[in-house]
C-alpha cells in the first residue's frame, strides 16, 4: 500500500476516487488536516489517495497527473457503474482512513522500531561504562595528550584507531600509575624511555594541519609521515563504525538520541531492519573515515549517522513524498543552519589561524556532519533505500 498523492478539494477527490473505482485501482482515501503553521492553509482538509496494489501504483500516479492537468475532462466524468467508497466529508474525522480493512502492515507507523532502540540502548550502555570507568583528573604536562592519558578503557578499544603512540602512555600508565605523569622527570630510566618513545612516535593527525602548514600558519610537514589506519590494519575493522556508539558528555548523548528516536523509528518502519542497519553501517563508516582523513581519530559521536539520515529524509520527502516521512521544512532549515553555521566558524578559524596566528579550534567533528549530510542525500536517491511494500 503506497499514497501516490494529495488532493485538496474534496469534490475533486471523489471523482477521481470514482475514476479509480472504474479502473479497477483498488485505494483508499485518508483525510488530513494542514497542520503546517507557516501555510495559509493551515487547519484545511486535503485527501492523500493510498493504493494498495504496487502494480498499481506507476498508474494511479499518471492518471493522478493528468487529473490534477485537466480534472475536466471528459474521461474523469464517465458515469460509474461503482459508488465512490468514500462519505460526505463533513462525516469525516481527520487522519481517519476510509476503509472497512484495517491497513496492510507495511503501511508507516503500524510497527515497532525495535532496532532504534537497541541502538539507543547500546549508545547508552557504552557512555555509562565509559564514564564510570574514566581516570580521575590530575595535571599532567601540556606535551602530553588528555585524550591518550583518560581515556576510558571501552574509547581505546571502539575508537576509530588508538595510535601507537598513545600505546606507549598507556604502558607508562600500567607500570607506574597515572600520578607518575605529574612528574615525568622523576620517573625511572624505562619510563623516561617509553615517554622518549612517545615523543619520537608520528600520529595522524589528520589533513587539517598540513592545510595550515600549506598556508604557512605551523611549521607541520606536508609530508605524510605518520601511519594511518594502524588498528584498522590490523584486523580491527569493527573500528571503522563503532566510533558513532561513543558519546563525550551527557548533553551530547541526549542530544543525539531524541534526534535518533525521531528519525530511526520512520526509517526503520520504511526500511525494515536489513536495509535499516545497512544504512547506519554506511552512514558510519563514510562520515567517521572523513573525519579521520581530516582530523585523525580523536572523535565519537552518532551525529555523523543522524545527519546522514536527515539529508535521506529531506531528498525522500521530495522526491517520493508518499512515503510518509515527516520532517518539517522549518525544522530542516534550523538543521542546516546549525550544521553550515558550524563549518562556517570552522573555516574563520582557519583563516584566523592562518592570517593572525591565533589558534582555536570548535570539538565538532564537523567533517562527520557534512559528509553525512551529502552522503544521506545520495543514499536517499538510490532505489534500493526506497520503501517498498
Amino acid at each position: 500500500m503506497r499514497i501516490v498523492g494529495t488532493i485538496e478539494n474534496p469534490a475533486l477527490c471523489e471523482r477521481f476516487s470514482t475514476f479509480l473505482n472504474e479502473k479497477g485501482i483498488e485505494h483508499r482515501i485518508e483525510l488530513v488536516v494542514n497542520k503546517d503553521w507557516g501555510s495559509d492553509k493551515y487547519g484545511s482538509p486535503a485527501c492523500q489517495i493510498w493504493v494498495i496494489d504496487e502494480d498499481q501504483v506507476d498508474s494511479a500516479i499518471d492518471y493522478l497527473k493528468d487529473f490534477k492537468d485537466n480534472p475536466d475532462d471528459k474521461k474523469f466524468r464517465t458515469p460509474s457503474s461503482k459508488e465512490a467508497k468514500i462519505p460526505s466529508f463533513r462525516q469525516l474525522k481527520p487522519d481517519r482512513i476510509i476503509s472497512d480493512e484495517k491497513p496492510p502492515s507495511g503501511r508507516p507507523g503500524q510497527q515497532a522500531a525495535p532496532i532504534t532502540f537497541y541502538i539507543i540502548i547500546l549508545c547508552v550502555i557504552t557512555f555509562t561504562w565509559g564514564a564510570l570507568t574514566t581516570p580521575s583528573f590530575t595535571p599532567i604536562p601540556r606535551a602530553l595528550p588528555v585524550i591518550a592519558v583518560f581515556s576510558p578503557d571501552i574509547n581505546k578499544d571502539l575508537m576509530y584507531d588508538w595510535p601507537e603512540a598513545y600505546s606507549i602512555i598507556d604502558k607508562v600508565v600500567d607500570l607506574y600509575g597515572i600520578e607518575s605523569l605529574q612528574k615525568p622527570q622523576e620517573l625511572p630510566p624505562e619510563g623516561i624511555i617509553l615517554l622518549n618513545q612517545y615523543f619520537e612516535t608520528p600520529i595522524w593527525r589528520g589533513f587539517y594541519p598540513k592545510l595550515l602548514a600549506l598556508f604557512g600558519a605551523t611549521d607541520e610537514s606536508l609530508e605524510i609521515e605518520a601511519p594511518l589506519f594502524e588498528k584498522i590494519r590490523e584486523g580491527e575493522v569493527w573500528r571503522l563504525v563503532t566510533p558513532a556508539f561513543l558519546h563525550g558528555g551527557i548533553i551530547h548523548i541526549l542530544f543525539n538520541m531524541l534526534w535518533l528516536l525521531v528519525l530511526g523509528r520512520q526509517m526503520e518502519e520504511r526500511l525494515k531492519p536489513f536495509r535499516y542497519i545497512l544504512f547506519i553501517i554506511i552512514a558510519a563508516i563514510i562520515p567517521n573515515t572523513f573525519q579521520y582523513l581530516m582530523s585523525g581519530s580523536n572523535f565519537l559521536g552518532f551525529s555523523g549517522v543522524l545527519t546522514a539520515m536527515i539529508g535521506y529524509i529531506w531528498i525522500r520527502q521530495k522526491t517520493a513524498p508518499w512515503e510518509g516521512y515527516i520532517l518539517h521544512p522549518a525544522t530542516l532549515r534550523l538543521i542546516a543552519i546549525f550544521i553550515f553555521g558550524l563549518f562556517a566558524i570552522q573555516v574563520i578559524a582557519f583563516f584566523v589561524q592562518v592570517f593572525f596566528d591565533e589558534a582555536f579550534n570548535l570539538p565538532i567533528a564537523n567533517t562527520a556532519h557534512l559528509a553525512g549530510a551529502a552522503l544521506g542525500v545520495i543514499l536517499g536517491k538510490m532505489k534500493f533505500f526506497a520503501w517498498r511494500k
